[in-house]
């Protein structure tokens, strides 16, 4: 099993918390563990109820997890690309001036 990186660990929290805060915040990532008990007074109807109520939760963050990666590796790319391009055109640019600036000392003497 691949050990986790805790700066990768980090990001994955606040993930997982913005995108279920949408959705339940008893499914928080600082009150999750706490919320598959029985409570106090809840009938045994109402706590599996609750529960399916989470599985629920639990599939609706799927999908909007997976939307929201699709969105990421989307516009990681489109950034990226734009990087890329940027960097070539400034690389462009210096070499042509080079070229110029060579062209004119040639030319001078």
């Amino acid at each position: 099993m691949q050990k986790h990186k805790p700066e990768h660990l980090a990001l994955a929290v606040r993930v997982y918390d913005a995108l279920m805060g949408k959705i339940n915040t008893e499914l928080l990532s600082a009150t999750v563990d706490k919320v598959g008990a029985q409570r106090g007074g809840e009938s045994r109807d109402a706590w599996q109820k609750r529960l399916r109520g989470y599985k629920k939760d639990f599939a609706t963050y799927d999908k909007e997890y997976k939307k929201f990666m699709e969105e990421v590796h989307h516009e990681t790319h489109t950034f990226s690309t734009q990087k890329r391009k940027a960097a070539e055109d400034q690389s462009r640019a210096a070499e042509a001036a080079a070229e110029e600036e060579l062209l004119k000392r040639i030319n001078a003497a």
